[in-house]
């Protein structure tokens, strides 16, 4: 199973290193463009339809479009600054009912593993998260 994230679980002094893995996997089929003529993969250019010229990469910026035609720009080290901080942790600071969460978090199912184990993250959350847990666990 490949894994997607490497980090760790902490809840108070509690730290445990974990790997986060996903437990569906997608069979899609990638298809390539490829020319009719001679048999050979086609390229992705990057054209502006104004000037109907090849863009280079180094002249190409990003920025979002709020009104038809209408963009604003940002640097690279403003969306940098826009990232949450990369702490490679999933703090567990409090629970919440299963009826507080959106269903479509529920889309992808991720499992948990530590040491070879592999652990389903509902069933972290709900031990974690249940009383009967918090009174009898044993760390």
């Amino acid at each position: 199973m490949h894994t997607i994230w490497k980090g760790a679980i902490s809840f108070g002094l509690v730290h445990i290193p974990v790997k986060m893995h996903s437990a569906t996997e997608e069979k899609d089929i990638s298809m390539k463009s490829i020319h009719k003529d001679c048999g050979t993969n086609l390229t992705y250019v990057k054209v502006c339809p104004s000037c109907e010229k090849e863009v280079p990469i180094d002249h190409i910026i990003k920025g979002y479009e709020y009104d038809k035609g209408k963009f604003v720009i940002f640097e690279k080290d403003e969306l940098e600054q826009l990232l949450p901080e990369n702490t490679k942790e999933i703090k567990m600071l409090n629970f919440v009912d299963l009826h507080e969460i959106d269903p479509i978090y529920f889309f992808k199912k991720r499992i948990i593993s530590h040491q070879g184990i592999q652990v389903p993250m509902h069933i972290v959350c709900y031990m974690w998260g249940n009383p009967y847990y918090k009174k009898n666990r044993n760390l």
